[in-house]
């Protein structure tokens, strides 16, 4: 039986050699956000995390119309399902949440993006919630 651990690696790997192979998975398109990370809070109000400080050296790639999420340490492709709540409109934000089943199966790990398309101009305001820590940034 493959543990946990090898499971989500697997997926990992799988993600990699889709970026690889598929024509185009990798170019920002119409349908893509590219975003850049400011600013971040934890719930706790702690100001001093060093993974979020690295997240934050990384652009952010979202796909509008999956609502897959490419990043190092934010990226959703590791989740077990990722759910599209809105493809965000001039009415609408962007919504996309990613959930894991969790090691005992009883839940675990998630995370949920929020990118305000609505919003006039070229640069829309983002939120990425993950881990007890929200994130703040704009994309194009």
């Amino acid at each position: 039986m493959i543990g946990p651990f090898f499971k989500v690696m697997f997926k990992a790997a799988l993600f990699a050699l889709a970026l690889l192979f598929l024509p185009g998975i990798g170019l920002a398109g119409p349908s893509t956000y590219t975003c850049e990370i400011s600013d971040y809070r934890e719930i706790d109000g702690d100001t001093d995390n060093s993974l979020a400080e690295f997240a934050m050296e990384s652009s952010v790639a979202i796909d509008r119309a999956t609502g897959l999420v490419i990043h190092p340490t934010l990226g959703n492709s590791v989740y077990d399902k990722v759910e599209l709540l809105s493809f965000g409109s001039s009415g609408w934000s962007f919504r996309a949440v990613a959930i894991t089943e969790g090691f005992d199966g009883k839940g675990g790990p998630g995370a949920y993006y929020e990118v305000k398309e609505w919003e006039d101009g070229p640069k829309k305001p983002m939120v990425i919630v993950d881990g007890g820590v929200v994130f703040f940034g704009e994309c194009e």
